[in-house]
């Protein structure tokens, strides 16, 4: 699946997965206030076989086909000891 990451210009490290370009999507508005502007950070392929670094890649694929898009929040200070 093709799949286009936007980062947030207003909270760091968080990044929004959609399935079709920002201005095709149809988002509830509080992340569209969280992009807006949409900074488009990467396009790339999904694949059930390939692995993300942050992310789970069968959570991401399965939220692309069901709500049109995955939220990546930026880690915890837990998450970060680990």
């Amino acid at each position: 699946m093709h799949c286009y990451i936007y980062r947030s210009e207003k909270k760091a490290d968080t990044y929004l997965y959609l399935s079709t370009r920002w201005e095709d999507a149809d988002l509830p508005e509080e992340l569209q206030a969280l992009f807006t502007p949409a900074t488009l950070a990467m396009e790339l392929e999904l694949d059930p076989s390939r692995s993300l670094v942050r992310e789970d890649i069968s959570q991401v694929l399965d939220n692309l086909r069901n709500q049109g898009y995955h939220l990546q929040l930026a880690p915890s200070q837990e998450d970060l000891r680990q």
